[in-house]
């Protein structure tokens, strides 16, 4: 069998045949990978084509783009070069106009948007020559009306009559300059300009924002957020008191103060604390117990009586609730808030205790003998307070060293020197009576619980 074969192969017309099928093999091979190469030439061509249109697309795509952005740039250059807007926010409860502006009534108004304004133009013309003239100021004052102007009558700069015209005359000055009422609450204020901050340095027609708000570390947070985002560059610090904010130093932002513009010191209960105290009796008020009584910025000023009849009818006039120091402080429906008149309440506008009432050397006095009873949370920890004496927080166990929680251990005065008095009988005496006195009466009644978290005396037990 293999011989037939072998002969077969060996024979010419043999092995042509099998050349012949190899040469085939081969050409149909060939045949066949040409075809895939041409089919995938053709896909390559197909998809060259997709993407020279898609890139032709595109450069034109970019070419429109480019000519979007320049028309956009000459607007803006335009609309800079046009009417390039200063903003002014200032905070009117810490930033306050001087006394004889405010004293000067509608004149002394409009003679203080003439001053604020050219102030302000002046330092821009100053800091760039380039500016064009037709630069427009755009100007707002947030405040409280009512607890600014309640401060102003209290320490004698200016009547209730001399403000109002004072601020007709300031927004009649000019249709871009207002004086804002915002109402009760420091937020109030805050909140707005803030907010007008992040708005304004935005603006491409903003040239410069200046904010008269130096005085209040509240405001950090909202300058180090346009720091983040290249806008600081536009801000600019309107001083009024000569201190700046400790927090707002970091920041390093240039200042500018008007001369004869504002208050360069704080006025007593300015900005956010506008109450009035003053004790009303000298063995609490002076000597060894002054520390645990500190008048801070809230006693009358000099010469004012403590009540003054016309003051009370004025504030009558302004809807101010009367204090009387014959109804204990927790018949009140609701209490004045103790935070609020001492230092400052957090819950503003959803605070359960009142922000309304005139406050009174002796509304404030009780206030301040019923915070007492409530333990300064550093000193039960046996760590030093930052307010020290200024502290109306108490610091001393308000039942002195004959403490019936002290033995078992549940006095939530747990400071280890909470329940020692440091004076001599005679004034230890006084001082562990003051806790009880409410009132001229001799009323045993308890404050603590007068728009304060202060204990009663059952409270005075960590149970």
């Amino acid at each position: 069998m293999n011989e037939e074969k072998e002969t077969a192969t060996s024979s010419p017309l043999g092995r042509w045949e099998e050349l012949f099928r190899e040469q085939s093999e081969i050409f149909h091979s060939a045949v066949t990978r040409a075809e895939a190469l041409e089919a995938e030439v053709k896909e390559l061509r197909r998809e060259n084509a997709v993407w020279k249109n898609a890139h032709k697309k595109s450069e034109d795509d970019h070419e429109v783009t480019k000519r979007i952005v320049l028309r956009l740039e000459r607007n803006m250059d335009a609309i800079k070069d046009n009417n390039p807007l200063l903003v002014c926010l200032i905070d009117g409860d810490g930033t306050i106009f001087a006394p004889d502006l405010l004293a000067a009534g509608r004149t002394g108004g409009r003679q203080a948007a003439s001053l604020l304004n050219k102030g302000l133009v002046d330092y821009i013309a100053d800091l760039d020559d380039t500016l064009p003239p037709r630069c427009q100021v755009w100007l707002s004052i947030y405040c409280n009306k009512k607890g600014l102007v309640d401060t102003l009558v209290n320490n004698n700069v200016c009547s209730y009559e001399q403000f109002e015209e004072f601020y007709h005359g300031f927004n009649q000055a000019s249709p871009m300059f207002s004086i804002i009422d915002v109402g009760y609450g420091k937020e109030a204020a805050d909140a707005k300009i803030k907010e007008n901050l992040r708005v304004f340095t935005k603006f491409p027609q903003t040239y410069r924002i200046f904010l008269g708000g130096s005085h209040d570390n509240g405001y950090s947070t909202t300058i180090n957020h346009l720091a983040n985002e290249g806008y600081l560059d536009k801000l600019i610090l309107l001083k009024g008191y000569k201190m700046l904010a400790q927090e707002l130093k970091s920041f390093d932002l240039p200042q500018v103060q008007i001369e004869g513009l504002f208050m360069t010191t704080k006025m007593a209960g300015a900005g956010h604390n506008r109450n009035l105290s003053s004790s009303p009796t000298k063995q609490l008020r002076d000597g060894p117990l002054k520390r645990f009584f500190p008048d801070s910025q809230q006693r009358l000023p000099v010469g004012q009586s403590q009540s003054t009849p016309q003051l009370l009818l004025s504030q009558n006039q302004l809807g101010l609730r009367q204090f009387d120091p014959a109804i204990p402080l927790k018949n009140y429906k609701p209490p004045p808030c103790t935070w609020y008149y001492l230092t400052k309440c957090k819950n503003n506008s959803r605070c359960r205790f009142a922000h309304d009432f005139q406050a009174t050397p002796k509304m404030i006095e009780q206030l301040k003998i019923a915070a007492k009873r409530s333990p300064c949370a550093a000193v039960a920890k046996n760590k030093h307070c930052p307010q020290g004496d200024a502290c109306f927080l108490g610091h001393v166990c308000p039942r002195g060293p004959s403490c019936s929680f002290l033995k078992s251990k549940k006095c939530k005065f747990t400071g280890k020197d909470s329940h020692k008095l440091p004076f001599g009988a005679a004034a230890n005496a006084a001082y562990l009576g003051a806790m009880r006195i409410v009132d001229d009466t001799g009323s045993d009644d308890v404050l603590s619980s007068v728009g304060s978290p202060g204990p009663s005396d059952s409270q005075l037990s960590s149970d």
